[in-house]
C-alpha cells in the first residue's frame, strides 16, 4: 500500500512537470516557410519551436494564409515569433493589425522596418536589441509605441512617427546612440521617462504641439542636442528631462509650460540663451545648474516664479547671476528684484521686443541675419532663426529676411 501511495504520488509530480514545460512545438501549420498559429480572428505568425532560430534572410509575410481548405487573414505577429533570428529583411501586410512582445527582439541583422498603416500596437521590446536596425517607418495606425520597443537599437539612424501615436513610452528609443533628428508629430501627447534617454549623436528635436508631458530623463545625456523645439501645449517638463544636453545653446520654453523640474536643464554648460515663457510658475532645485555659461535670462511671467529650493543644489552658478542679464516684464521688474532667487542678479532689465527678422539681436535686419539662419541650417549654431514662425528653419525663413531688406515689411503670417 505504500509503494501504490509512492508511484500515485511519483506520477503526478510527473504529470505537472510535464504540464508545467511549454510546448516545443508553437505552431498549428506550416506556409511558405512561415509558421502561423490561428485564433478566432485569423492567422498570425510565430516560431517553430523554442531554438528561436527559426527564420533567415528576406521574409514576406503574406496577407492571406490557406490551411486545410480554409483562408485566414493574417493579421498579427506573434510574442517571440523572430525572437534571435537570423532575419535580414521582413514585408509586412497591409492585414496586420498587432506586433506583439519581443516579436523582432534581437534580430541584429534587420536593418530597416517599415510598420504599415494597418498596425495599432507594438508591443513591449518588440524591437529591442535589434542592433543593425538603420531605418525605422512607423505607420500613422500605431497609437502608442510601449516600454522598450526600440531599446537599444544602437545602429539606428532615422525615425519616422505616424500621425496616430499619442504616447510614447519608457524607454521605447533609449540608448539609440547613432539617432540623428527627431520629428515628434502632433498627435502625441505624452514622452515618457526615458524614452530618448542617450541617444548621444541627436541633434535636433521637434516636439509637437499636442505633447503636454515631457517625462523625466526623456532627453538625458543628448549631449550633442543643438536645437530643440517645445511644442506650445507641453505643460510639465521632468526631471532631468534634458540633464547633460551640453550642447544646447538656446532653449525656449512656451507659454503653456507651468513647471520645469528639478536638474531638467542641469549640466547644459553650453547654454547661453534661455527663454521663460509666461505660464513658467514653478522650477525645481538646480533646474540649471551648472549651466555656466548662460549670459541672457529672459522670464516673461508677469509674477516671478517661484523656486524649490535645496542646499544641495545651485539653482544658477554664482558667476550667473553677476554675468547674465535678467529680461522681465517692465511692470514686473521691483517684483524680480524683491523675489527669492531672482533678486540676485546684478543686471535685471525690461524686456525689450525683438523686430522680426533680426536673427542675431543687433537691432537691426541686413545681410548678417541671412548669414545667421544659414549657419543654423548648417548646424553652425542654434540661434532663434525661424522668423516666419513656421516650427522650421529653411530657405523660407531667408526669404522672409531679404524680403524686409528690400523694404516689403515682413510678410504675413496668416
Amino acid at each position: 500500500m505504500k509503494n501504490c501511495s509512492f508511484s500515485i504520488r511519483l506520477v503526478l509530480v510527473i504529470l505537472a512537470m510535464m504540464l508545467a514545460v511549454p510546448s516545443m512545438m508553437a505552431y498549428t501549420f506550416v506556409e511558405g516557410g512561415i509558421y502561423y498559429d490561428i485564433d478566432s480572428n485569423g492567422a498570425w505568425v510565430t516560431y517553430k519551436d523554442q531554438n528561436f532560430n527559426s527564420y533567415s534572410g528576406q521574409v514576406v509575410i503574406p496577407s492571406t494564409v490557406t490551411h486545410g481548405g480554409k483562408t485566414y487573414t493574417v493579421y498579427g505577429i506573434g510574442t517571440d515569433a523572430f525572437y534571435r533570428s537570423e532575419l535580414t529583411s521582413v514585408t509586412l501586410p497591409n492585414t496586420l493589425v498587432k506586433i506583439k512582445d519581443a516579436a523582432f527582439m534581437n534580430c541584429v541583422n534587420l536593418s530597416s522596418i517599415t510598420i504599415p498603416n494597418s498596425v495599432t500596437s507594438i508591443g513591449e521590446s518588440a524591437f529591442q536589441d535589434c542592433s543593425g536596425l538603420k531605418d525605422v517607418r512607423i505607420g500613422n495606425g500605431v497609437t502608442r509605441i510601449e516600454i522598450y520597443s526600440f531599446y537599444q537599437c544602437t545602429e539606428l539612424e532615422t525615425l519616422s512617427l505616424g500621425s496616430g501615436i499619442k504616447e510614447i513610452e519608457y524607454s521605447a528609443f533609449r540608448s539609440c546612440y547613432k539617432l540623428k533628428s527627431l520629428i515628434i508629430p502632433n498627435s502625441v501627447e505624452t514622452i515618457g521617462e526615458e524614452a530618448f534617454e542617450y541617444c548621444h549623436a541627436l541633434k535636433s528635436v521637434v516636439i509637437g504641439n499636442g505633447v503636454t508631458t515631457i517625462g523625466p530623463h526623456a532627453f538625458h545625456e543628448c549631449e550633442n542636442l543643438i536645437s530643440v523645439v517645445i511644442g506650445d501645449h507641453v505643460k510639465s517638463i521632468g526631471n532631468y528631462a534634458f540633464f547633460s544636453c551640453s550642447s544646447l545653446e538656446t532653449v525656449n520654453i512656451p507659454n503653456s509650460v507651468e513647471t520645469i523640474d528639478f536638474c531638467a536643464f542641469a549640466q547644459c554648460q553650453g547654454l547661453t540663451h534661455l527663454n521663460l515663457g509666461s505660464g513658467v510658475k514653478t522650477i525645481g532645485h538646480g533646474a540649471f545648474g551648472a549651466a555656466w555659461q548662460l549670459v541672457s535670462i529672459t522670464s516673461h511671467a508677469d509674477i516671478p516664479p517661484t523656486f524649490e529650493i535645496d542646499p544641495s543644489w545651485a539653482m544658477f552658478n554664482n558667476n550667473v547671476y553677476e554675468q547674465a542679464t535678467l529680461y522681465v516684464p517692465e511692470h514686473s521688474i521691483s517684483k524680480y528684484r524683491n523675489a527669492e532667487i531672482w533678486k540676485d542678479f546684478d543686471n535685471i532689465q525690461a524686456i525689450v521686443e525683438r523686430i522680426p527678422g533680426d536673427v542675431n539681436g543687433d537691432g537691426e535686419v541686413n545681410i548678417a541675419d541671412v548669414n545667421a539662419v544659414i549657419n543654423v541650417i548648417l548646424g553652425a549654431s542654434s540661434q532663434n532663426a525661424d522668423v516666419n514662425n513656421d516650427g522650421e528653419v529653411n530657405i523660407a525663413d531667408i526669404n522672409f529676411i531679404i524680403n524686409i531688406i528690400l523694404g516689403g515689411g515682413a510678410p504675413s503670417q496668416n
